[in-house]
Parts: structure tokens; C-alpha cells; sequence
């Protein structure tokens, strides 16, 4: 069966908390993703934004809509069982598409390969 956005969620405030706890870290000056292997056979993640990062819910909202949708693609083609938090910084909500994407995919590439 074909994996379904659904299915990369990352929902669960246990399984958030054991990535968090247990995670390995890897990050870029906009971007930082915490990882840890799951026995799932496919990755799930979650994005998380603080009222530390956005005060506003309209902007923390943009930064989550943006840095879901450019973490995606990569996924759903990710065959590697891993549980990622990905934690953005504010710069993401101004920063231009096509490097949040490039930035995002640097730094998935090393944690899926």
C-alpha cells in the first residue's frame, strides 16, 4: 500500500517526548531536526513552533504550514523508519522557497541515507 501523508504524522506527545529525550541532533543556521529510528519501516515527523519562535499564532502557523510542505516530498520517498521533530526558526517564514527546500532536503538527506 502506498504511504499517505496521514501516515507521516508524528502526533503522539509519548512518541514526541521519546525523540526529544532519545533524539540525535542535526541543524543548519535556520533549521534543526532531532531524529530517533522507529520500527515503523517509514518516517513520521511533526513541527512543533514555540510562542518563543512567533508571538503570533498567524505566523507560527505560516512557519508550520511552510516547513511541513518542503519536508514532504522527501519523505514520502523516505523508506528509512526514523521519528523526526524538525524545529524552525523565525527566519522561515520570510525565507525564500526554493532554499528552504534545498535546506530542508540538505539536512532529511543526511539522517535518511
Amino acid at each position: 500500500m502506498p504511504l499517505r501523508p496521514r501516515d507521516l504524522r508524528l502526533t503522539r506527545s509519548g512518541d514526541i517526548r521519546k525523540v526529544f529525550a532519545g533524539g540525535k541532533r542535526v541543524q543548519d543556521s535556520h533549521l534543526r531536526i532531532i531524529h530517533l529510528a522507529n520500527h515503523l519501516g517509514h518516517p513520521r515527523f511533526c513541527v512543533p513552533v514555540s510562542r518563543k519562535v512567533a508571538r503570533s499564532a498567524v505566523r507560527r502557523n505560516r512557519i508550520r504550514r511552510r516547513t511541513r510542505e518542503a519536508a514532504r516530498p522527501v519523505l514520502m520517498a523516505g523508506t528509512k523508519g526514523v521519528d523526526l521533530v524538525i524545529l524552525p526558526n523565525r527566519t522561515v517564514a520570510e525565507m525564500p522557497w526554493p532554499e528552504l527546500e534545498r535546506r530542508l532536503r540538505q539536512l532529511l538527506e543526511r539522517i535518511l541515507t
